[in-house]
């Protein structure tokens, strides 16, 4: 089947899958709901990509996944479905699956290299993926966990009262730890990556869409040494630089992003074309205030903190946004023990303090000379950095390697 064309609503597909209806679709391939048979399920792959690898490159581990599959496929499904139970490993197990198609050849790679990643990865808060391959008429696909009836991305900033804000940046910040941990970074944090769903009266976030991931453990053939990835209005300085030197901290900033436009209602850098915005970025000029009502200076606090320009000013790992969150969650909670009910707004209660003497304003304060110092020696070198990396993501964008997608 030509991959610009969409699967036949109603049809087997791979064996084990019939799409009933499209879901979304992304920059590689189409979401389908999908019927899954479990009686066609490969249940020996599920299991041999859920074995951690003992040390080594991916490619090593990868090798040694397939070595142990050959062995799974040994076994009868009762036993694989009994490792399956004993192991907790997350599985399609409803019949429904959310069923992806890559619609563009040319990113096999990276498709595979997303659902590879994601596969070997159980946590709560990141999408399960149960296993992927090549169909019967060469199309690439995969299956992942379906969550039924999301809170729509653009829907979030509205749909949220500030402290559920916090716990869906802090839940997103447990999945990419665990992403972290396993040598994988996202490199595309953002809003519409995030699936939220309200279930029994408790708020779930999952992290989804590693297409543009990074595997710190594998070479990486797949990015040029300047290349430009990700949706720039969440992209840290380093990732406009080269995409390719990013690490954790990267996708720190791009959180940071997250919590500005679930706080602000609209995107870092929102109103600028996407040069300007790479201008912006590089040269360390801060968006626009988030301006909503009712946030604390603690919470804008954080989320300066985390779109700091360097690297080394962000909080250091995803562990630390989630301490950081954790805080400000817990200090909510005993404020409102304190003082009462929530204000209706949504916001987060602020200690009652007596109102001190009103004192003369002060002239702006220059600020500290050693933060001056350290600006003035690195200014140069910085917009030498900031030049070169300018021409590239020119050149990136006019070869469409930018994501100019404000979703």
């Amino acid at each position: 089947m030509p991959p610009d064309e969409p699967l036949p609503l109603g049809e087997t597909f791979a064996g084990a899958y019939r799409p009933v209806r499209i879901l979304g679709s992304g920059g590689m391939g189409v979401v389908y709901l999908a019927e899954v048979d479990l009686e066609r399920f490969d249940w020996a792959l599920l299991v041999a990509h859920r074995e951690r690898g003992r040390g080594g490159t991916r490619e090593a581990q990868q090798s040694r996944r397939v070595e142990r599959l050959e062995l799974w496929r040994r076994r009868s499904r009762e036993e694989l479905l009994e490792v399956v139970r004993e192991k907790c490993i997350p599985n399609p197990g409803s019949g429904l699956a959310a069923l992806k198609v890559l619609t563009r050849p040319r990113q096999i790679h990276r498709f595979e290299a997303e659902w590879q990643g994601l596969v070997a990865v159980d946590h709560p808060n990141l999408i399960a993926v149960y296993g992927g391959g090549v169909a019967e008429d060469a199309t690439s696909y995969y299956s992942m966990e379906y969550v039924p009836d999301p809170i729509p991305a653009e829907r979030l900033p509205s749909a949220l009262s500030l402290t559920e804000k916090l716990q869906v940046v802090g839940d997103a910040a447990r999945g990419l730890a665990a992403l972290h941990e396993r040598g994988l970074i996202h490199r595309d944090v953002k809003v519409s990556n995030l699936i939220v769903r309200r279930e029994d009266g408790v708020l779930r976030t999952k992290v989804t869409d590693l297409g543009l991931g990074k595997d710190q453990l594998r070479s990486d053939p797949l990015t040029a040494t300047r290349e430009v990835l990700g949706t720039p209005n969440y992209m840290a300085p380093e990732q406009f630089r080269a995409s390719r030197e990013v690490d954790a901290r990267s996708d720190v900033y791009s959180l940071g992003g997250v919590l500005y436009a679930l706080l602000a209602g609209r995107m870092p850098y929102e109103d600028l074309p996407v040069l300007e915005m790479a201008r912006a970025v590089l040269e360390g000029t801060p968006p626009a205030p988030i301006g909503a009502p009712g946030v604390p200076e603690e919470i804008e606090r954080l989320v300066r903190s985390m779109m700091a320009t360097a690297a080394s000013d962000r909080p250091a790992s995803m562990v630390e946004v989630v301490a950081s969150v954790e805080s400000v969650l817990a200090r909510s909670v005993d404020e409102t023990r304190q003082s009462g009910p929530r204000p209706a707004v949504g916001a987060l209660p602020t200690p009652a303090t007596a109102t001190p003497a009103p004192e003369p304003t002060p002239a702006a304060e220059p600020p500290p000379r050693t933060a001056s110092v350290r600006r003035t020696r690195e200014w140069p070198r910085f917009r030498a950095r900031s030049a070169a990396a300018f021409v590239a993501v020119l050149a990136a964008v006019a070869a469409g390697r930018v994501v100019p997608s404000l979703a």
